[in-house]
């Protein structure tokens, strides 16, 4: 407990610049451009460029959804081509199978 230094103004003023710099260097958060529209007034170039980043948002989410898709579409074909289903002819009727059980115990008889 001895080794650890105290506080001083001095470093305080130090450790408050360095997280300023490093805060500058973060972009703005999404929600504030886009939801936060009052809380400051924007000049034509600021709405544009939120413009512009709600519609490279929209582009990113558009393009992840297809490659999604693609990834998907691809990985059912290859379980499709591994096992692919055994066609078991058509599927009776409940009426179409009685009749077919009458004419079996009739012929067994």
């Amino acid at each position: 407990m001895e080794d650890v230094m105290k506080p001083t103004e001095k470093l305080r003023k130090m450790l408050l610049e360095e997280e300023l710099k490093l805060r500058k260097k973060q972009p703005e958060h999404w929600a504030k451009t886009k939801y936060r529209k009052y809380a400051k007034p924007y000049t034509d170039e600021e709405l544009e460029k939120i413009k512009e980043l709600d519609d490279k948002r929209k582009t990113d989410r558009k393009e992840k959804k297809a490659t999604a898709k693609q990834e998907m579409k691809k990985i059912s074909n290859k379980t499709k081509k591994e096992n692919p289903k055994k066609s078991k002819g058509k599927k009776r009727t409940k009426k179409q199978s009685v009749k077919k059980q009458a004419k079996s115990k009739s012929k067994k008889k």
